[in-house]
């Protein structure tokens, strides 16, 4: 288990980003209708995530010179969904959902 810990940000920070995607086709029509903030909500809690994966991968770096090179581009792999989720959380801040 702990051989996989590294990869959690090439295979975790992805999942992460997708279900954000998703979340964000959905949520906007009952936030609208409710008035309420849970596409928000939902884009820090995946960030927050995607970030903690993110981080947690590069804490467990191995030393060999082939599993280094994959943790390492785990981590710049799972910087890139974290930014993707950021850009997403800003979207939800600054679009309005009723304006679909």
């Amino acid at each position: 288990m702990s051989r996989l810990i590294p990869l959690g940000g090439l295979f975790v920070t992805p999942a992460v980003w997708s279900i954000g995607t998703e979340l964000g086709l959905i949520v906007p029509y009952h936030d609208c209708a409710t008035g309420s903030v849970w596409q928000t909500a939902a884009s820090v809690i995946l960030l927050l995530g995607g970030i903690a994966t993110t981080l947690i991968s590069l804490s467990k770096i191995p030393t060999n010179a082939i599993s280094s090179f994959i943790a390492r581009a785990s981590f710049y792999g799972g910087l890139i969904f974290s930014f993707a989720l950021a850009l997403q959380l800003a979207a939800s801040i600054l679009v309005d959902p009723c304006l679909r």
